[in-house]
């Protein structure tokens, strides 16, 4: 059975470090750069395992993502998707950091519409929760994470990019 590992979360809440870890541990083909080879959405003639990742905003867009499962389910893929959360601190302060908002108020309101989005479309689907802060600091968090998707972790580093952010307040 082809295998599609679908990483779906807000701006800056790891989708690409988590992209990049299930390229090492499963094989697949894909990207976990910004512009990915499968952006066109043609899952088509691709090998057994792919990785494909959208962040929610995706270039602006906010994307369906039971169109783009349908697509893949189309082409013969058993689709797992992995949602990634980030602690709304450090999700906020990275969101700004990087450029994808300008300011605080703003960075609220669209990882408000990024969870409103990914619930109402991923709530009939068998989705893999992935929370950041336990998962890039944690070994055996890590390796229950990847046994439970029948891999092995990978042999990488994972940056933990709250800690520039200091603590999470209390």
């Amino acid at each position: 059975m082809k295998r599609a590992y679908f990483v779906v979360g807000p701006q800056s809440s790891g989708t690409r470090m988590m992209t990049r870890a299930l390229l090492q541990a499963s094989g697949g083909y894909g990207s976990s750069e910004h512009n990915q080879p499968m952006d066109d959405l043609n899952f088509e003639a691709r090998p057994e395992t792919i990785v494909f990742r959208r962040s929610v905003p995706h270039s602006g867009r906010w994307p369906d993502l039971k169109r783009i499962a349908r697509r893949m389910l189309s082409c013969g893929y058993e689709v797992k998707f992995v949602r990634m959360h980030r602690q709304r601190n450090f999700l906020v302060r990275s969101q700004i950091r990087v450029g994808h908002v300008p300011r605080e108020s703003q960075a609220h309101a669209e990882i408000e519409r990024a969870g409103q989005l990914m619930d109402g479309q991923l709530k009939d689907e068998l989705v893999v929760d992935a929370p950041y802060g336990i998962f890039v600091t944690d070994h055996e968090f890590r390796a229950e994470f990847f046994a439970h998707l029948g891999l092995h972790e990978p042999a990488m580093d994972f940056y933990d990019g709250n800690a520039r952010y200091g603590r999470q307040p209390a």
